[in-house]
């Protein structure tokens, strides 16, 4: 398992598109194009600055696509949880974005 201690949780930038888009097929979900819905994701890094996790809520009118995903090898330490209590404070600090 990975640590969580050396992982910071940033916001995403278009050079993570392939390393989210690679969490998503991972888990054998659907991905589509992840470049447009880039600016609504934050992303954990590793110290080593590989992305292990990413999450976002991409917001349509009244609603909101939760998308939270964890690599393997970064599941069971609370970082999906960390990744959406982050996202959460950046919402209520109006840090939101509109994807």
């Amino acid at each position: 398992m990975i640590r969580e201690d050396v992982m910071v949780v940033v916001a995403a930038t278009p050079a993570d598109v392939p390393a989210i888009t690679a969490l998503w097929r991972e888990a054998g979900l659907p991905h589509g194009d992840g470049a447009v819905h880039v600016a609504s994701f934050l992303v954990a890094r590793h110290a080593d600055g590989a992305v292990v996790g990413a999450v976002s809520a991409e917001v349509e009118g009244g609603d909101a696509l939760l998308r939270s995903l964890v690599a393997p090898a970064a599941r069971g330490g609370g970082l999906g949880g960390r990744l959406v209590d982050e996202l959460e404070r950046r919402a209520a600090a109006g840090a939101a974005v509109r994807g």
